[in-house]
């Protein structure tokens, strides 16, 4: 059974991917062109500008027709610990491949909460926080200049899980291991921890 399809900045045959919408996701069809379609992704927020959900090219499928049954919600690590191991793919948001900020917005999603699609505007709609605050859940965003480039999942005891180019991979890892510093340090070189 299909479970998700890739959505394409440009068209289809090489367009960038952008996201990925899942099984039963709802979308607004903003175009067609043949079997192709220019959606958006409403439960996959991003800012532009103002905020709406991503957007882009897909090819008609049956994903689109089916209708899911509500399921319960899934607690946030649970959904992250499923994916250790996935491979990363940038603008991926399943299991077979996912990015960072793709991997924070889906299990946010099966536990039942919208946050947005991609790590700068996670970081706009998080809520800041201390050193002495951090606890399990909270965020840790990486700044390369004014943007914020990759987010980790705080699990405790120092350990991020996060989805990486480092290793090509979904991994459990801590702030030394990745960057070479404190999370102190990371912090005074313009880096945020966050609450969503």
């Amino acid at each position: 059974m299909l479970k998700y399809v890739g959505v394409k900045r440009t068209g289809l045959k090489r367009g960038i991917l952008e996201t990925e919408l899942l099984f039963g996701e709802p979308i607004r069809i903003l175009a067609h062109h043949g079997k192709q379609l220019f959606v958006e992704a409403p439960d996959q927020p991003h800012f532009a500008g103002n905020w709406s959900g991503y957007r882009g090219w897909i090819e008609e499928c049956p994903l689109l027709s089916q209708r899911p049954c509500p399921k319960p919600p899934i607690p946030l690590e649970e959904t992250l610990r499923n994916c250790l191991g996935a491979p990363y793919v940038w603008g991926g948001l399943s299991p077979s491949g996912i990015d960072c900020s793709g991997l924070i917005h889906l299990a946010y999603r099966n536990a039942g909460r919208v946050v947005p699609r991609n790590a700068h505007d996670q970081w706009l709609c998080s809520t800041s926080k201390t050193v002495k605050e951090l606890s399990p859940g909270h965020l840790f965003f990486k700044a390369t200049g004014k943007r914020i480039t990759h987010v980790l999942f705080y699990l405790g005891e120092g350990s991020y899980i996060e989805s990486t180019t480092d290793v090509h991979k979904v991994r459990i890892t801590t702030l030394e291991q990745k960057y070479g510093k404190s999370l102190e340090e990371l912090l005074k070189n313009g880096n945020f921890l966050g609450a969503l």
